[in-house]
């Protein structure tokens, strides 16, 4: 006889999904020269003279949202960060979930460290 295969009908479960991104900066990188270290590999053409980095990172709220920042990066200028995070906190607020949106700043460049891997590493603990 031939052989048959059943669909499941019973739809898949999808799990909780978790971002973790550092959102470089907004506009105001522009004007501190940080976006000069990118290159257009980073950027969709023209996007940000239509969407700040804050609202672009704002379209996954309230969904948990881990930022990792290096205070001494010259690719990420701290007005952009501040600005950033002030947006996000009161988007965050404002869908009643501020505990998914985090901003941890490290004293470093633009590299990854332990600590900052061990915090990764419990946030996804806590989130998922």
């Amino acid at each position: 006889g031939r052989c048959r295969y059943r669909r499941s009908r019973r739809r898949r479960r999808q799990p909780r999904r978790s971002t973790v991104l550092q959102p470089a900066f907004d506009h105001s990188g522009f004007s501190q020269r940080g976006l000069k270290h990118h290159g257009i590999y980073y950027y969709v053409p023209d996007l940000l003279n239509h969407f700040t980095t804050a609202q672009m990172n704002a379209l996954i709220a309230p969904r948990a949202h881990l930022s990792l920042a290096g205070t001494q990066d010259a690719l990420t200028p701290l007005a952009g960060l501040d600005k950033v995070d002030r947006e996000l906190k009161q988007v965050y607020a404002s869908a009643g979930h501020a505990e998914n949106w985090r901003l941890s700043r490290y004293d470093v460049g633009h590299q990854e460290t332990a600590a900052m891997r061990g915090e990764v590493r419990d946030w996804f603990r806590s989130k998922l």
